[in-house]
This record gives C-alpha cells, structure tokens and sequence, in this order.
C-alpha cells in the first residue's frame, strides 16, 4: 500500500473511531444519572384499606452511616405481617432480595441493605412486591417501583427531587410525614 492509501486508511480509522466514541457518550451507561431517571414522584408510597395502612419508601441510601440503610415497609397496628417481601430488577425479570416473611424487630436481616445476592451493589430502579396480612384475616397486595440511590456526586439530583420519599420521613405511627427531614446531605454532596 502507498503512503498516500495508508494516510486514508488511518484518517478514516482515526474519524471512525472518534464518532464510535462520540455515539458511545450518548447512551446511558450503567451508574450514571440516567439511572436515576425514573425515580420518585411515579409511584405510590401509601397504600391502605379503610383501617390497614403501609408505607413503602421509594428511595434508601444504603452507606453504612445508619440514615436510610434499608429499605423496609412500615405498618400500622392493623397489618399483622408482611409476606413474600421480593425486590427485583426494574425491569422485573430478576430477584435480587427476598424474604417468605418479614421480621420489623430484626432489619439487619430481613430488610433489604441494596445488595444482590452476590454482595454486589444494586443501583438504581427496583420493583418490589409483598402481602400484608390484616388483622381481620385479609390480604393486601402492596407494589410499585423505588430505587436504591449511591451516595456520591451522582446523587446530589435528589437534594431537589420531588416525590421523594426516605425511610426517615416515617413519623411515631408508622404513617409518610412529608415534612420530615430526609436527613441526607452528607450523601447529597
């Protein structure tokens, strides 16, 4: 090959590699921002019958600093357990956390800390699934969408984020109070 055929060859390499780039930047990659698109604001968070009440945070922040560590569910005195408490990819298809009951008195291990079964961290949107069992003997099928947010620069979105709802924006009687203190600038930095 001539010198002038080689210099085409690489500047066509050099184009073709630098617009493979370019387009590369424009799709979402895993643990960006983008990940975080569909949380908060598109799910309920209460759910309740006329005397049984449960509220399902739709955002944690699993960083060991004991705000926001798990995600759990919290009932009031009419729901007697919670059953079958499955978390799965958001796109559904995978379980990554399940317990066939739930115990409130022992999180650590019933709760789920933002972890995939094999101790990798999980980021971003999850499904959930559970029944909550009623004291007068009936079933309440509790669903919906949340997501497990890194604590880091990627998370300073949600220092704004309406409809986002922590663990520690549960108020005496297990209820959502929306004027809680999410209590997480140390994670929003």
């Amino acid at each position: 090959m001539d010198m002038k055929a080689q210099k085409t060859c690489f500047t066509i390499s050099i184009f073709f590699a630098l617009t493979m780039n370019s387009c590369a930047q424009d799709i979402p990659q895993p643990g960006t921002i983008d990940s975080y698109e569909s949380c908060c604001g598109a799910e309920p968070v209460e759910f309740k019958t006329e005397t049984a009440y449960v509220f399902v945070p739709n955002v944690f922040t699993p960083n060991g600093d004991g705000i926001n560590d798990y995600f759990l569910p919290f009932i009031n005195e009419r729901v007697v357990e919670i059953v079958d408490y499955i978390i799965y990819t958001a796109e559904g298809d995978t379980v990554i956390f399940d317990r066939p009951t739930f115990d409130f008195n022992d999180k650590e291990n019933y709760a789920w800390n933002g972890l995939r079964y094999d101790g990798s961290v999980y980021k971003g949107a999850f499904r959930y699934t559970m029944l909550a069992a009623l004291k007068d003997g009936g079933l309440m099928k509790v669903e919906g969408r949340a997501c497990r947010i890194v604590c880091g620069a990627g998370a300073a979105v949600f220092r704004a984020k309406p409809g986002c709802f922590f663990p520690t924006q549960v108020d005496a009687n297990g209820r959502l109070d929306r004027a809680l203190s999410n209590r997480e600038d140390g994670c929003f930095r």
